[in-house]
Order: C-alpha cells, then sequence, then structure tokens
C-alpha cells in the first residue's frame, strides 16, 4: 500500500466521520425543537452547525463536542485528500 492510498482512505474516513457528526447534529436539534427535512440536510449542514452551537451555548454555557467533532473530521478530510493528490 502507497503513502497517496493510505492518505486517501484516512481521507475517505474523516468524510464519512463527519456525515456521521452532521446525522447526529441534526438528531440533537431535533430534540431540541428544530426540524430539519433530512432530504434537503446537505444544503442545510453549516446553517445546522451554527444553530447547534447556539443551541448547546445558550444549554450549558460551552459549545458542544458534536461542532468540534465535525470541524475535526472535515478539515482532515480536506488535508488528506490535498495530500494525496499532491504527492
Amino acid at each position: 500500500m502507497t503513502i497517496v492510498a493510505l492518505f486517501i482512505i484516512c481521507a475517505a474516513l474523516c468524510a464519512i466521520w463527519s456525515v456521521v457528526t452532521i446525522v447526529l447534529i441534526t438528531v440533537d436539534l431535533d430534540k431540541r425543537g428544530i426540524k430539519t427535512n433530512w432530504l434537503f440536510m446537505g444544503p442545510y449542514i453549516f446553517r445546522n452547525l451554527d444553530l447547534y452551537r447556539h443551541k448547546t451555548i445558550e444549554a450549558s454555557g460551552k459549545i458542544g463536542w458534536l461542532y468540534y467533532s465535525f470541524l475535526t473530521a472535515i478539515n482532515g478530510a480536506w488535508i488528506l485528500a490535498a495530500l494525496a493528490f499532491a504527492l
């Protein structure tokens, strides 16, 4: 296995991690009374992320861990994909 293949696999895993995190954020927002149509979840990713951040700050005074989980996953996917294509 080459290093490029390793970077691509890790980037794909980060992308899957970000999708799972967005689904968990959407479920959490549904529990808080903010409904999102599952068909249009893609265009509402950043709206839901911002709403989640604001709602968790209101509830506990801190940003919820899913917010940072999404940021870590999506940035990891971009960086690893860029590294794979650069090599």
